[in-house]
Protein backbone atom coordinates (compact mmCIF):
# COMPACT_ATOMS: atom_id res chain seq x y z
CA UNK A 1 0.00 0.00 0.00
CA UNK A 2 1.04 3.64 -0.61
CA UNK A 3 2.98 2.92 -3.79
CA UNK A 4 2.85 5.89 -6.17
CA UNK A 5 1.89 5.54 -9.81
CA UNK A 6 2.03 7.99 -12.69
CA UNK A 7 -0.62 7.20 -15.30
CA UNK A 8 -0.17 8.49 -18.85
CA UNK A 9 -2.33 7.26 -21.74
CA UNK A 10 -3.51 4.25 -19.68
CA UNK A 11 0.11 3.24 -18.94
CA UNK A 12 1.18 3.07 -15.28
CA UNK A 13 4.74 4.05 -14.33
CA UNK A 14 5.97 2.96 -10.89
CA UNK A 15 9.21 2.44 -9.02
CA UNK A 16 9.60 6.07 -7.90
CA UNK A 17 12.30 6.47 -5.27
CA UNK A 18 11.50 10.05 -4.26
CA UNK A 19 8.07 11.71 -4.32
CA UNK A 20 6.72 15.10 -3.26
CA UNK A 21 3.06 16.02 -3.81
CA UNK A 22 1.76 19.33 -2.45
CA UNK A 23 -1.72 20.83 -2.26
CA UNK A 24 -2.56 24.24 -0.82
CA UNK A 25 -5.61 26.40 -0.19
CA UNK A 26 -3.42 29.37 -1.09
CA UNK A 27 -2.07 28.12 -4.42
CA UNK A 28 -4.98 26.59 -6.41
CA UNK A 29 -2.67 24.27 -8.34
CA UNK A 30 -1.30 21.10 -6.78
CA UNK A 31 2.34 20.33 -7.55
CA UNK A 32 4.28 17.09 -7.88
CA UNK A 33 7.91 16.08 -8.27
CA UNK A 34 9.37 12.57 -8.34
CA UNK A 35 12.39 10.69 -9.58
CA UNK A 36 13.75 7.26 -10.39
CA UNK A 37 17.41 6.58 -9.68
CA UNK A 38 19.06 3.32 -10.72
CA UNK A 39 22.55 2.00 -10.12
CA UNK A 40 24.07 0.11 -13.05
CA UNK A 41 20.91 0.51 -15.13
CA UNK A 42 19.86 -2.25 -17.42
CA UNK A 43 19.22 -1.73 -21.09
CA UNK A 44 15.49 -2.17 -20.54
CA UNK A 45 12.64 0.06 -21.68
CA UNK A 46 13.24 3.79 -21.36
CA UNK A 47 10.91 6.11 -19.45
CA UNK A 48 9.15 8.08 -22.18
CA UNK A 49 7.42 10.79 -20.13
CA UNK A 50 7.84 14.29 -21.56
CA UNK A 51 6.78 17.88 -20.84
CA UNK A 52 3.16 18.49 -21.79
CA UNK A 53 1.99 14.95 -21.01
CA UNK A 54 -1.30 14.85 -19.12
CA UNK A 55 -0.88 12.66 -16.06
CA UNK A 56 -2.75 11.23 -13.13
CA UNK A 57 -0.87 10.68 -9.86
CA UNK A 58 -2.27 7.74 -7.89
CA UNK A 59 -1.47 6.24 -4.49
CA UNK A 60 -2.27 2.62 -3.68
CA UNK A 61 -4.86 1.91 -0.98
CA UNK A 62 -6.25 -1.35 0.38
CA UNK A 63 -8.77 -1.79 -2.45
CA UNK A 64 -7.32 0.14 -5.38
CA UNK A 65 -5.86 3.61 -5.83
CA UNK A 66 -6.53 7.10 -4.55
CA UNK A 67 -6.31 9.76 -7.24
CA UNK A 68 -4.37 12.71 -5.78
CA UNK A 69 -3.45 14.90 -8.79
CA UNK A 70 -4.62 15.27 -12.37
CA UNK A 71 -2.19 17.53 -14.13
CA UNK A 72 0.49 18.15 -16.68
CA UNK A 73 4.23 17.47 -16.64
CA UNK A 74 6.06 20.80 -16.78
CA UNK A 75 9.64 19.56 -16.67
CA UNK A 76 11.69 16.40 -17.26
CA UNK A 77 15.32 16.17 -16.13
CA UNK A 78 17.67 13.34 -17.14
CA UNK A 79 21.19 12.81 -15.81
CA UNK A 80 23.65 9.91 -15.75
CA UNK A 81 27.14 8.85 -14.76
CA UNK A 82 29.16 5.67 -15.16
CA UNK A 83 27.28 3.99 -12.31
CA UNK A 84 23.72 5.28 -12.30
CA UNK A 85 21.15 7.42 -14.01
CA UNK A 86 18.31 9.59 -12.73
CA UNK A 87 15.09 10.71 -14.32
CA UNK A 88 13.01 13.40 -12.65
CA UNK A 89 9.60 14.76 -13.53
CA UNK A 90 7.70 17.68 -12.05
CA UNK A 91 4.44 19.38 -12.85
CA UNK A 92 1.20 20.91 -11.68
CA UNK A 93 -2.53 20.41 -11.66
CA UNK A 94 -4.55 21.12 -14.81
CA UNK A 95 -5.59 24.34 -13.08
CA UNK A 96 -2.09 25.66 -13.80
CA UNK A 97 -3.37 26.44 -17.31
CA UNK A 98 -5.65 29.19 -16.01
CA UNK A 99 -2.95 30.44 -13.62
CA UNK A 100 -0.50 30.91 -16.50
CA UNK A 101 -2.89 32.05 -19.22
CA UNK A 102 -4.84 35.16 -20.12
CA UNK A 103 -8.60 34.69 -20.58
CA UNK A 104 -9.72 33.26 -23.93
CA UNK A 105 -13.19 34.79 -24.09
CA UNK A 106 -14.83 37.02 -26.69
CA UNK A 107 -16.34 39.40 -24.15
CA UNK A 108 -14.80 41.57 -21.44
CA UNK A 109 -18.02 41.86 -19.47
CA UNK A 110 -20.42 39.30 -18.02
CA UNK A 111 -23.99 40.24 -17.08
CA UNK A 112 -26.54 38.44 -14.91
CA UNK A 113 -24.49 35.27 -14.58
CA UNK A 114 -23.68 33.21 -11.50
CA UNK A 115 -20.14 32.98 -10.15
CA UNK A 116 -20.01 29.35 -11.25
CA UNK A 117 -21.13 30.13 -14.80
CA UNK A 118 -18.61 32.97 -15.17
CA UNK A 119 -15.83 30.72 -13.88
CA UNK A 120 -16.85 27.97 -16.30
CA UNK A 121 -16.76 30.45 -19.19
CA UNK A 122 -13.20 31.40 -18.27
CA UNK A 123 -11.94 27.84 -17.65
CA UNK A 124 -13.76 26.00 -20.44
CA UNK A 125 -11.43 27.08 -23.27
CA UNK A 126 -8.53 25.46 -21.38
CA UNK A 127 -10.32 22.17 -20.80
CA UNK A 128 -10.62 22.82 -17.06
CA UNK A 129 -13.91 22.16 -15.26
CA UNK A 130 -15.27 24.16 -12.30
CA UNK A 131 -17.39 22.83 -9.42
CA UNK A 132 -18.90 24.12 -6.20
CA UNK A 133 -17.92 22.26 -3.06
CA UNK A 134 -20.82 20.68 -1.16
CA UNK A 135 -22.88 23.11 0.94
CA UNK A 136 -21.31 26.14 -0.78
CA UNK A 137 -23.62 29.09 -1.44
CA UNK A 138 -22.48 31.12 -4.45
CA UNK A 139 -25.21 33.71 -3.98
CA UNK A 140 -27.41 35.32 -6.61
CA UNK A 141 -26.38 36.10 -10.17
CA UNK A 142 -23.76 38.84 -10.57
CA UNK A 143 -25.35 41.88 -12.26
CA UNK A 144 -22.17 43.01 -14.02
CA UNK A 145 -18.58 41.74 -13.89
CA UNK A 146 -15.80 43.20 -16.03
CA UNK A 147 -12.38 41.81 -16.88
CA UNK A 148 -9.40 44.03 -16.19
CA UNK A 149 -6.41 44.58 -18.45
CA UNK A 150 -3.52 42.09 -18.18
CA UNK A 151 -5.32 39.79 -15.72
CA UNK A 152 -4.68 36.06 -15.89
CA UNK A 153 -7.77 33.86 -16.04
CA UNK A 154 -7.22 32.66 -12.49
CA UNK A 155 -6.85 36.22 -11.17
CA UNK A 156 -10.24 37.06 -12.66
CA UNK A 157 -11.89 34.05 -11.01
CA UNK A 158 -10.30 34.71 -7.64
CA UNK A 159 -11.30 38.39 -7.74
CA UNK A 160 -14.84 37.34 -8.57
CA UNK A 161 -14.95 34.73 -5.81
CA UNK A 162 -13.73 37.04 -3.10
CA UNK A 163 -16.81 39.19 -3.72
CA UNK A 164 -18.88 36.20 -2.55
CA UNK A 165 -16.62 35.02 0.32
CA UNK A 166 -15.44 32.03 -1.72
CA UNK A 167 -11.96 30.54 -1.85
CA UNK A 168 -10.52 28.97 -5.00
CA UNK A 169 -8.54 25.76 -4.99
CA UNK A 170 -8.24 22.56 -7.07
CA UNK A 171 -9.14 18.93 -6.52
CA UNK A 172 -7.66 15.56 -7.42
CA UNK A 173 -9.42 15.60 -10.79
CA UNK A 174 -7.73 18.86 -11.82
CA UNK A 175 -10.91 20.89 -11.48
CA UNK A 176 -11.28 24.36 -10.04
CA UNK A 177 -13.20 24.12 -6.77
CA UNK A 178 -15.05 27.04 -5.21
CA UNK A 179 -15.76 26.72 -1.50
CA UNK A 180 -16.38 28.71 1.66
CA UNK A 181 -13.97 28.88 4.57
CA UNK A 182 -15.89 26.08 6.30
CA UNK A 183 -13.80 23.40 4.58
CA UNK A 184 -13.85 19.62 4.94
CA UNK A 185 -12.78 18.12 8.25
CA UNK A 186 -10.12 15.46 8.74
CA UNK A 187 -11.59 12.55 10.69
CA UNK A 188 -8.39 12.12 12.72
CA UNK A 189 -6.75 14.81 14.79
CA UNK A 190 -3.10 15.58 15.51
CA UNK A 191 -1.84 14.85 19.01
CA UNK A 192 1.25 15.02 21.17
CA UNK A 193 0.16 14.69 24.80
CA UNK A 194 2.43 13.43 27.55
CA UNK A 195 1.50 9.91 28.62
CA UNK A 196 -1.02 9.36 25.79
CA UNK A 197 -0.82 6.16 23.75
CA UNK A 198 -2.27 7.48 20.51
CA UNK A 199 0.15 10.33 19.80
CA UNK A 200 0.78 10.70 16.07
CA UNK A 201 2.87 13.88 15.70
CA UNK A 202 6.37 12.97 14.53
CA UNK A 203 7.75 16.52 14.67
CA UNK A 204 6.29 20.00 14.98
CA UNK A 205 7.17 23.66 15.09
CA UNK A 206 5.21 26.79 15.89
CA UNK A 207 6.13 30.26 14.70
CA UNK A 208 4.42 33.02 16.70
CA UNK A 209 5.26 36.38 15.16
CA UNK A 210 3.53 39.58 16.25
CA UNK A 211 5.54 41.83 13.93
CA UNK A 212 2.48 42.63 11.81
CA UNK A 213 -0.03 42.78 14.65
CA UNK A 214 -1.34 46.02 16.14
CA UNK A 215 -3.14 46.47 19.42
CA UNK A 216 -5.26 49.23 17.88
CA UNK A 217 -6.42 49.50 14.26
CA UNK A 218 -8.26 52.61 13.10
CA UNK A 219 -10.05 52.81 9.77
CA UNK A 220 -11.06 56.24 8.51
CA UNK A 221 -13.67 57.02 5.84
CA UNK A 222 -14.64 60.12 3.96
CA UNK A 223 -18.34 60.72 3.38
CA UNK A 224 -19.82 62.96 0.72
CA UNK A 225 -20.64 66.45 1.87
CA UNK A 226 -23.62 68.54 0.82
CA UNK A 227 -24.28 72.20 -0.03
CA UNK A 228 -24.52 73.18 3.65
CA UNK A 229 -22.07 70.85 5.39
CA UNK A 230 -18.61 70.16 4.09
CA UNK A 231 -15.04 69.96 5.31
CA UNK A 232 -13.01 67.31 7.11
CA UNK A 233 -14.70 67.75 10.50
CA UNK A 234 -18.13 67.17 9.01
CA UNK A 235 -17.34 64.33 6.62
CA UNK A 236 -14.62 62.17 8.16
CA UNK A 237 -15.60 59.25 10.37
CA UNK A 238 -13.51 56.48 11.90
CA UNK A 239 -13.67 53.30 13.93
CA UNK A 240 -10.96 51.78 16.13
CA UNK A 241 -10.81 48.04 16.86
CA UNK A 242 -8.64 46.59 19.60
CA UNK A 243 -6.79 43.29 19.52
CA UNK A 244 -7.42 42.32 23.13
CA UNK A 245 -4.89 39.47 22.85
CA UNK A 246 -2.10 41.81 21.75
CA UNK A 247 -0.58 44.24 24.26
CA UNK A 248 2.22 45.78 22.17
CA UNK A 249 0.64 49.24 22.18
CA UNK A 250 1.12 49.68 18.41
CA UNK A 251 -1.37 51.69 16.36
CA UNK A 252 -2.29 51.23 12.69
CA UNK A 253 -4.38 53.86 10.89
CA UNK A 254 -5.64 53.29 7.35
CA UNK A 255 -8.12 54.89 5.01
CA UNK A 256 -11.13 52.93 3.84
CA UNK A 257 -10.97 52.26 0.11
CA UNK A 258 -13.67 54.44 -1.44
CA UNK A 259 -16.63 55.93 0.37
CA UNK A 260 -18.31 54.22 3.29
CA UNK A 261 -20.08 54.60 6.59
CA UNK A 262 -19.28 53.71 10.16
CA UNK A 263 -20.32 50.08 9.64
CA UNK A 264 -17.79 49.75 6.80
CA UNK A 265 -15.03 51.18 8.98
CA UNK A 266 -15.98 48.80 11.80
CA UNK A 267 -15.98 45.72 9.55
CA UNK A 268 -12.63 46.64 8.00
CA UNK A 269 -10.96 47.40 11.36
CA UNK A 270 -12.20 44.16 12.93
CA UNK A 271 -11.02 42.17 9.90
CA UNK A 272 -7.55 43.75 10.13
CA UNK A 273 -7.31 42.68 13.77
CA UNK A 274 -8.64 39.18 13.13
CA UNK A 275 -6.65 38.44 9.96
CA UNK A 276 -3.37 39.72 11.41
CA UNK A 277 -3.95 37.59 14.49
CA UNK A 278 -4.69 34.57 12.29
CA UNK A 279 -1.50 35.03 10.27
CA UNK A 280 0.64 35.53 13.38
CA UNK A 281 0.77 31.84 14.32
CA UNK A 282 1.79 29.11 11.89
CA UNK A 283 2.17 25.45 12.86
CA UNK A 284 4.24 23.02 10.77
CA UNK A 285 3.45 19.45 11.76
CA UNK A 286 4.78 16.17 10.34
CA UNK A 287 3.26 12.72 10.81
CA UNK A 288 4.48 9.32 9.68
CA UNK A 289 2.60 7.98 6.68
CA UNK A 290 -0.03 9.52 4.44
CA UNK A 291 -3.22 8.20 5.98
CA UNK A 292 -5.59 8.87 8.85
CA UNK A 293 -6.94 6.20 11.18
CA UNK A 294 -9.79 5.46 8.73
CA UNK A 295 -7.23 4.94 5.90
CA UNK A 296 -8.26 8.16 4.13
CA UNK A 297 -5.41 10.42 3.06
CA UNK A 298 -4.76 13.47 5.22
CA UNK A 299 -6.55 16.42 3.61
CA UNK A 300 -6.73 20.20 3.50
CA UNK A 301 -9.36 21.59 5.84
CA UNK A 302 -10.34 21.59 9.48
CA UNK A 303 -8.38 19.56 11.99
CA UNK A 304 -8.17 19.25 15.77
CA UNK A 305 -4.68 19.80 17.18
CA UNK A 306 -3.76 18.83 20.75
CA UNK A 307 -0.13 19.45 21.65
CA UNK A 308 0.79 20.11 25.28
CA UNK A 309 4.39 20.97 24.41
CA UNK A 310 3.23 23.88 22.23
CA UNK A 311 0.26 24.61 24.52
CA UNK A 312 -2.15 24.11 21.63
CA UNK A 313 -5.63 22.63 21.85
CA UNK A 314 -7.60 24.14 19.01
CA UNK A 315 -9.69 23.53 15.94
CA UNK A 316 -7.40 24.79 13.17
CA UNK A 317 -7.11 24.65 9.36
CA UNK A 318 -4.62 22.69 7.26
CA UNK A 319 -3.79 25.28 4.59
CA UNK A 320 -1.03 23.29 2.87
CA UNK A 321 -0.23 19.58 2.79
CA UNK A 322 2.71 17.65 1.34
CA UNK A 323 2.93 13.89 0.86
CA UNK A 324 6.58 12.83 0.65
CA UNK A 325 8.44 9.61 0.00
CA UNK A 326 12.18 9.08 0.41
CA UNK A 327 14.59 6.58 1.91
CA UNK A 328 13.05 7.23 5.35
CA UNK A 329 9.59 6.17 4.17
CA UNK A 330 6.35 8.13 3.77
CA UNK A 331 5.51 11.30 5.68
CA UNK A 332 2.87 14.01 5.59
CA UNK A 333 3.86 17.61 6.29
CA UNK A 334 1.07 20.07 7.11
CA UNK A 335 1.07 23.85 7.37
CA UNK A 336 -1.67 24.82 9.79
CA UNK A 337 -3.21 28.19 10.63
CA UNK A 338 -6.09 29.64 12.60
CA UNK A 339 -9.45 29.82 10.85
CA UNK A 340 -9.16 33.60 11.16
CA UNK A 341 -6.40 33.58 8.53
CA UNK A 342 -8.93 32.59 5.85
CA UNK A 343 -11.52 35.25 6.61
CA UNK A 344 -12.39 37.54 3.71
CA UNK A 345 -11.40 41.21 3.75
CA UNK A 346 -14.74 43.09 3.82
CA UNK A 347 -13.23 45.80 1.62
CA UNK A 348 -13.12 43.20 -1.14
CA UNK A 349 -16.82 42.50 -0.75
CA UNK A 350 -17.79 46.05 -1.74
CA UNK A 351 -18.47 46.20 -5.50
CA UNK A 352 -16.86 49.06 -7.34
CA UNK A 353 -18.53 50.93 -10.18
CA UNK A 354 -17.84 50.58 -13.87
CA UNK A 355 -17.92 53.50 -16.28
CA UNK A 356 -21.71 53.29 -16.45
CA UNK A 357 -22.02 53.39 -12.67
CA UNK A 358 -23.00 49.72 -12.37
CA UNK A 359 -21.69 47.34 -9.73
CA UNK A 360 -18.60 45.62 -11.07
CA UNK A 361 -17.71 42.80 -8.71
CA UNK A 362 -14.51 42.94 -6.66
CA UNK A 363 -11.12 44.55 -7.14
CA UNK A 364 -8.56 42.38 -5.41
CA UNK A 365 -7.04 38.91 -5.56
CA UNK A 366 -6.07 36.63 -2.71
CA UNK A 367 -2.35 37.40 -2.79
CA UNK A 368 -3.01 41.14 -2.74
CA UNK A 369 -5.44 40.83 0.15
CA UNK A 370 -2.88 38.96 2.22
CA UNK A 371 0.22 40.95 1.20
CA UNK A 372 0.01 43.70 3.80
CA UNK A 373 -1.24 41.42 6.57
CA UNK A 374 1.66 39.00 6.09
CA UNK A 375 4.16 41.83 5.88
CA UNK A 376 5.40 40.89 2.42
Amino acid sequence: MNKVWVKVNSVLYGGWKSVTITRSLEAAASTFAMDISEKYPSTGEQLTLKPGDKVQILIDNKTGEDLVVTGVIDKVEISYSGTDHTRKISGRSLTSKIIDSSPKVKTTQFKNMTVLDIAKSLCGPFGVDVVLAPNTDQGAAVPVFTLEQDEKAFDVIERLCWSRKLIVTDDAEGRVVLFSSTAERNSSGLQHVSGAKNNNILSASLTADDTNRFQFVTIRAQQKGDDEEFGESKNQISYTAEDTRCKNGKQLTKNLSGEGGLSDCKAQAEWEVSARRGESQIWNITVQGWRQENDALWQLGLIQVNDDFMNTSNDLVVTSITYSLDSAGTKTQMTIKSKEALEVDPAKLKPKKDKKGEDDGDDGIYAQVRKDVQGK
